[in-house]
């Protein structure tokens, strides 16, 4: 039986990765489809069905605080709509 490592959030700043980023991805979603990239302070959410049910949940899944801080700086962008 072949066991598979947990991803790592250094292999999303890899060379392999930035070449070719599917199989971890796909390792992602099946593994860790919440995925806290320690290196960037950023949280991966990787699974289709997952990203579109907190895209359509404004209440549980605000931009608010995006649009309070960050959306002050750069403008109106997609990410700071509910």
């Amino acid at each position: 039986m072949k066991v598979q490592m947990k991803v790592s959030p250094e292999e999303l700043h890899d060379a392999a990765f930035l070449a070719d980023p599917y199989p971890v991805w796909r390792r992602l979603q099946n593994e860790a489809p919440l995925f806290r990239d320690t290196i960037d302070d950023v949280w991966l959410l990787t699974r289709y069905e997952d990203v579109t049910s907190v895209l359509r949940d404004d209440v549980r899944f605000s931009t608010s605080l995006y649009q309070a801080s960050f959306g002050r700086v750069i403008g109106d962008t997609f990410a700071q709509f509910d």
